[in-house]
């Protein structure tokens, strides 16, 4: 998993240049396509971790901590309403 997320962070990293150069908006949602992957990927490893299968989890009474870790919920869902609002212009 963190090789696919190295891929797409590089990846990220040109689209990034682009989108200040030319500021065209396919690129803008081809970067919030990006982004929504990344925050999925750290998503799906955080409740890895908060369920425990991992060599670090949480214990019962760290719920405070799992509920910040899935606080990336909250930056997948922007990212969205940036896309769908990008496409309807």
């Amino acid at each position: 998993m963190w090789a696919l997320l190295a891929i797409v962070f590089h990846i990220l990293l040109v689209m990034i240049p682009l989108l200040i150069v030319f500021r065209h908006r396919v690129i803008f949602i081809a970067i919030c396509i990006v982004l929504v992957l990344i925050f999925s990927m750290f998503i799906v490893y955080d409740t890895k971790v908060i369920a425990g299968g991992e060599k670090y989890g949480l214990g019962f009474d760290d719920y405070i901590v799992g509920a910040l870790l899935l606080y990336t919920v909250r930056k997948i869902f922007l990212l969205n309403s940036n896309f769908y609002n990008a496409i309807r212009i």
